[in-house]
């Protein structure tokens, strides 16, 4: 199962590896995203959900999430294509497939959800780099959130409501 997604603030494509079985990995390493991106499950145990990718994981499916593009990005849907087109190939029911670079690989070490009015301490893009300690963002109360180690920002969402993810760090 592949399940492509667009992303709510501008990033680079990257693919969830939530199954880290060699299949997987190759799987998920030709399908010429920029990023590979592990952690995803463990930032969740404890909440009990279950993503579409680890339910047929656990039926013994291949599954991969990809988070294409920014989903007002007019180049979205070729590189859906492409994308497609690779995992395809790789499962021997595409002739071709693009030659493409294996992706960085990264683990998902933070969910900073939204508690109360505040703001970024800039307009975050996906995959932007931030050093420890530097400013994430900023409450109205005066509380900050800062870096705990070098990260890169993940799947910002300006926007987000109260309780829901404003972003991701991943090492």
């Amino acid at each position: 199962m592949l399940d492509l997604h667009a992303t709510q603030e501008p990033s680079r494509p990257f693919v969830f590896l939530d199954d880290e079985r060699p299949v997987c990995r190759a799987w998920a390493e030709v399908l010429g995203v920029d990023y590979l991106l592990t952690g995803w499950p463990a930032l969740y145990a404890e909440k009990g959900t279950l993503t579409t990718t680890e339910y047929a994981t656990s039926q013994g499916k291949l599954a991969l999430t990809v988070e294409v593009s920014h989903d007002r990005d007019p180049g979205g849907p070729a590189l859906a294509k492409a994308i497609a087109h690779n995992a395809l190939a790789r499962l021997g029911v595409a002739a071709g497939g693009l030659a493409v670079r294996p992706p960085k690989a990264l683990k998902l070490s933070a969910d900073i959800r939204k508690k109360g009015p505040g703001s970024y301490a800039k307009p975050w893009k996906g995959f932007d780099r931030v050093a420890k300690g530097e400013l994430l963002v900023r409450y109205e109360d005066g509380t900050d959130v800062r870096a705990s180690e070098d990260s890169y920002v993940i799947m910002p969402h300006a926007e987000a409501a109260v309780g829901e993810e404003w972003l991701y760090l991943a090492t």
